[in-house]
């Protein structure tokens, strides 16, 4: 029985003894399907948001270019989290995870060339459109995503991912810098990485 015929029904029976415990039942049922529908209806849009973040997220298949490291090579960290149910008012960042982040520069003995993965050039810069460059791993952070990254020391930068290197990956960044020697003091360091 749908809700037309329901209402149909309650229209019928008005002029029945019992009319007003039938039409309160009547009610109820119609007041039960309704919330039924709205949590569906809700759970749709949730299932539709999720589709969207995956396929924004999907795995970018470019060659990788190798970067400066320093130290020795670490263990793969946790996965990436879930993200974080948007808001419909603003657009929050999404929570990507705790990233372990080395530093890097654009000429090195391991062949870095002065070309990004996706083909940038920064012989010359450590910004693209006044965001600092990073290397990630693809299949975790896409190429082109754009990132905020908090420090343990607090500190905080916008980047964007336009290069991958042959050690990075998993949970791991690597951020570019002018000199070797800045690359040395940064070493290795916990970071915050949170997507745009």
């Amino acid at each position: 029985m749908d809700l037309e015929d329901l209402r149909e029904s309650a229209k019928e029976m008005a002029g029945t003894p019992f009319k007003d415990e039938v039409i309160a039942d009547y009610v109820s049922r119609l007041n039960d399907r309704d919330s039924e529908i709205k949590a569906l209806e809700k759970e749709v849009e949730e299932l539709e948001k999720e589709i969207e973040y995956m396929d924004s997220n999907a795995d970018n298949s470019l060659d990788s270019s190798e970067g400066f490291v320093m130290g020795e090579d670490s263990e793969e960290l946790e996965e990436v989290a879930e993200p974080e149910e948007e808001e419909e008012i603003d657009e929050p960042k999404e929570f990507a995870g705790n990233f372990e982040a080395t530093a890097y520069t654009a000429f090195c003995n391991t062949g870095c060339t002065g070309v990004t993965a996706t083909g940038y050039d920064v012989s010359n810069t450590i910004y693209k459109e006044g965001k600092r460059i990073i290397a990630a791993d693809p299949s975790v952070i896409a190429l082109g995503t754009n990132v905020v990254i908090k420090t343990s020391d607090g500190n905080s930068f916008e980047a964007v991912v336009e290069d991958t290197g042959g050690d990075i990956r998993g949970n791991r960044v690597d951020i570019l810098v002018d000199s070797v020697d800045e690359a040395k003091q940064f070493g290795r360091q916990s970071v915050e990485v949170e997507i745009k």
